[in-house]
């Protein structure tokens, strides 16, 4: 497991579930009501894939939201057609009965996604909330106007050598868990 820790090693580890979190709370303050999430398997490191998407399910239910099992999607992101195609077909029911906000989970992600979204005649953020991940500094290119969401590598390097100096200076072994800010939250500036 990805996120199990090592005796006596110092960790600094990107708060996942916390991401998720983030853009759950930005569709509640911006009024969206339906949510749909494309994600690469295994993201959140939970056992097995139904169980990932499950609990994915669970967590935007759980925040009072809507969403169908079917808008929960599991996709690899090197199947850039495929990405496309499907963020396509997601849009393109009825405003009623398609989602207003989208979570993408993966930066490697965002172009796809946001092709497939100008293919479907949306206009964001007017028509959908889309929420997408990044590795600020790196910005992948989109398509259409998208609220990036992720994690600062500066401070994440920031919060390393901090975890090094520590554990070096003292022999205490810290656990820190980087947590997810919006683009405009930035403090390095990203």
């Amino acid at each position: 497991d990805q996120d199990a820790v090592i005796p006596n090693v110092s960790v600094v580890q990107i708060d996942k579930a916390a991401y998720l979190e983030r853009a759950l709370e930005r569709a509640a303050v911006g009024g969206r009501r339906r949510v749909a999430v494309l994600m690469p398997p295994r993201v959140f490191s939970i056992a097995t894939r139904e169980q990932e998407h499950d609990e994915v399910v669970r967590r935007i239910n759980a925040r009072g939201f809507g969403t169908e099992p079917c808008w929960v999607i599991q996709i690899a992101s090197r199947e850039a057609c495929a990405l496309r195609r499907v963020t396509h077909l997601l849009l393109s029911a009825p405003a009623a009965r398609r989602p207003d906000a989208l979570i993408v989970v993966d930066d490697h992600m965002t172009g796809s996604v946001t092709l497939g979204v100008r293919d479907a005649g949306i206009a964001p953020p007017r028509d959908l909330l889309l929420v997408t991940y990044c590795n600020f500094p790196d910005r992948p290119e989109a398509h259409v106007p998208v609220a990036r969401l992720g994690f600062d590598c500066h401070e994440l390097f920031r919060l390393m050598i901090e975890a090094i100096e520590i554990q070096r200076q003292t022999g205490r072994v810290t656990h820190t868990a980087l947590k997810p800010v919006f683009e405009e939250e930035l403090v390095s500036g990203g």
